[in-house]
């Protein structure tokens, strides 16, 4: 996109959807997802604000995706398979795309990358948005025992603690899912919440740490889907994010290691 004319670049038009599906496809449109970050995050005001509203929406989505999957795939088949495989399309792109893939072109990872990563950790501790239950998945084949998994909720954007749910002696077996726990609805407050889950070892460890943005007036779906989109009657408000305090108290660091030369 910044090789194209700044015209081209903001608003939205066609080229941005000639570079999210073929023409005259069924996916020749970016509409439905700017109309769902303009709904869910505060509508875009520039393209800037828009790609960093896109890769929020980008890590969610590719989290959920693997998080269910996960949490269902160790299920059996005794009578429905609830999960037996997963298909990600795609991994990268082969040229400049605004959308389908963990990372571009050039290979810079972004929201839907660090997403799959998340939900794809050995041990992880993950939420379900439809039952609000929180399921630990052991993908290795150690099991972990005296596990404690807790889930705390924060009103955005004063992060004033709205309550904290904690179970001890939590079990983790290999190769397997299990549900821990169950997080209070959350009513009224804020327009939008964080809630944090962490899982910690015997010696108090932090071995996984997830957080979620959601809001109490949930996604609602509809009914009338098609093989390629389902209706949305309402859309979760996440605008409180917008307004959350800087902080600039923040250090990064980088290490480059060259070998074989």
């Amino acid at each position: 996109m910044e090789r194209t004319r700044a015209a081209d670049r903001w608003p939205i038009g066609h080229t941005w959807n000639f570079h999210a599906g073929r023409p005259h496809s069924t996916f020749d449109t970016f509409r439905w997802t700017t109309r769902a970050i303009n709904q869910r995050y505060g509508k875009a005001t520039g393209l800037t604000d828009y790609s960093g509203k896109a890769e929020l929406q980008n890590f969610e989505t590719a989290r959920s995706f693997f998080e269910a999957w996960n949490a269902h795939g160790y299920d059996g088949c005794a009578g429905r398979c609830a999960t037996f495989g997963a298909i990600y399309w795609m991994l990268n792109a082969a040229w400049p795309s605004v959308n389908w893939n963990l990372f571009p072109s050039n290979f810079q990872p972004g929201g839907a990358f660090f997403g799959t990563q998340t939900a794809n950790e050995p041990l992880h501790i993950a939420y379900d948005y439809a039952t609000r239950q929180v399921d630990v998945t052991n993908s290795t084949l150690h099991g972990r025992s005296g596990l404690t998994a807790t889930a705390t909720a924060y009103d955005v954007p004063n992060l004033r603690e709205r309550f904290t749910v904690s179970v001890p002696n939590v079990d983790a077996p290999a190769n397997a899912s299990e549900t821990v726990l169950r997080v209070p609805n959350v009513t009224g407050g804020s327009h939008t919440y964080f809630l944090r889950l962490q899982l910690r070892d015997t010696a108090g460890q932090l071995v996984s740490d997830n957080l979620y943005w959601y809001s109490p007036q949930p996604d609602e779906l509809s009914s009338h889907h098609s093989w390629f989109r389902t209706r949305v009657n309402r859309y979760a408000d996440l605008g409180g994010l917008r307004h959350l305090p800087t902080n600039t108290d923040v250090t990064a660091s980088t290490r480059r290691l060259i070998e074989g030369r």
